[in-house]
């Protein structure tokens, strides 16, 4: 097609026009500069290719006056002098020169796309993130998750890196917190935290890391996701304080006041924890109880207390210590509450647990050490 146009003739009248016109450009009043020999080219094989659109194999004055203003437009440069108007044909000239700043408006909101993807990758780039699960977790409270930020690039520092942790399909609660690094220099780490908060007892699995800038400029996110498998078990619900279960209400009604009895394990110095379900009791119930009988061991722990369990399907001698407390707890986690109490209704209770009545007391119930 390009060769086909440089064959549509030019008479050397039109030419001789085509130059007059460029010329004219040079000797103006409002242009500072006017158009230059690459100019004059241009409006030929301009004009050359609009005669060529029209279906003729020669050009007329039209086909080089009518696209003038269009090719040579951004190829001068105008001023005006004090106290002077330029006149209406001037004026399209003028005005056809802001294509000029509109195109470096473009060119830069463009440039500012390309800058800021390539920023936000080497942001990115090099990223790696160690998950710290430390000390107990219990349900329903602000358990404390620790994320240790990487960045491996030898020069190139990471910017405004939001991390979402995710966890492993756990129902009603996708991302198990999120956290925000500012900046993060090559070859170095920060940590950072959040507040987990599970819902339930038991294991938790978390799946990975979701990896995220709007750096620099905040126009669009670019994300990234990192394997992160990993498990924790979460122990029963603690709740702090002394439940109704230790009320002496007698002498509390004398004092006008809540008064809590003092068992005879707890003079002792060593307490057995009983867990003991209700059988046409709910669900939440069960788990109350639960919640109930870890609350008291740990407060009889962190009271001094040599503290053992009992249930239905295990016996767990009195004792202190860390490990001691991990192995109730950990029971306390896992147990399965409806096999539980299957348990407890086909054997003998009262010969299994001697002073254990069918209305669920005994020695120390896993009410002890609840509020409510």
């Amino acid at each position: 097609l390009q060769k086909s146009a440089e064959g549509v003739k030019l008479e050397t009248s039109l030419i001789a026009y085509l130059l007059d016109l460029v010329e004219a450009t040079r000797a103006h009043d409002a242009l500072a500069l006017g158009a230059s020999t690459r100019g004059a080219l241009a409006l030929r094989q301009a004009a050359q290719a609009s005669a060529l659109t029209d279906g003729r194999d020669y050009c007329i004055p039209e086909d080089v006056r009518d696209l003038a203003v269009d090719v040579l437009a951004h190829r001068v440069s105008v001023h005006t002098r004090a106290g002077s108007q330029p006149a209406a044909e001037e004026s399209r000239w003028i005005l056809n020169t802001g294509n000029n700043l509109l195109y470096l408006v473009l060119a830069v909101m463009l440039a500012f796309l390309v800058l800021s993807g390539l920023l936000s990758e080497a942001s990115l780039r090099g990223i790696r993130i160690d998950r710290k699960l430390s000390g107990e977790f219990f349900a329903r409270s602000t358990n404390r998750v620790i994320l240790r930020i990487h960045n491996s690039q030898k020069h190139v520092a990471s910017f405004a890196i939001s991390i979402e942790d995710l966890l492993d399909a756990e129902p009603g609660q996708n991302a198990a917190g999120r956290s925000f690094a500012l900046r993060v220099g090559p070859r170095a780490h920060v940590d950072r935290s959040y507040g987990w908060v599970p819902q339930s007892r038991g294991e938790h699995k978390f799946d990975r890391l979701r990896v995220s800038t709007r750096f620099p400029f905040g126009l669009f996110v670019k994300s990234v996701e990192i394997d992160g498998a990993d498990s924790v078990l979460v122990y029963p619900e603690f709740i702090p304080g002394d439940g109704y279960g230790r009320v002496h209400w007698r002498r509390s009604l004398r004092a006008g006041r809540l008064l809590v009895g003092e068992r005879e394990g707890e003079a002792s110095r060593e307490i057995e924890v009983f867990l003991s379900l209700v059988s046409d009791a709910p669900s939440a119930a069960h788990e109350l109880r639960i919640d109930e009988a870890a609350s008291a061991i740990v407060h009889h722990l962190d009271a001094g207390l040599r503290v053992g369990l009992r249930s239905a399907e295990v016996l767990i001698p009195p004792g202190t210590g860390p490990a001691h407390r991990s192995e109730m707890l950990t029971y306390l986690a896992r147990v399965d509450s409806d096999l539980l109490l299957h348990k407890a209704n086909s054997a003998l209770e009262r010969e299994q647990f001697p002073g254990h009545s069918s209305s669920g007391t005994s020695r120390y119930t896993s009410a002890v050490g609840a509020t409510r």
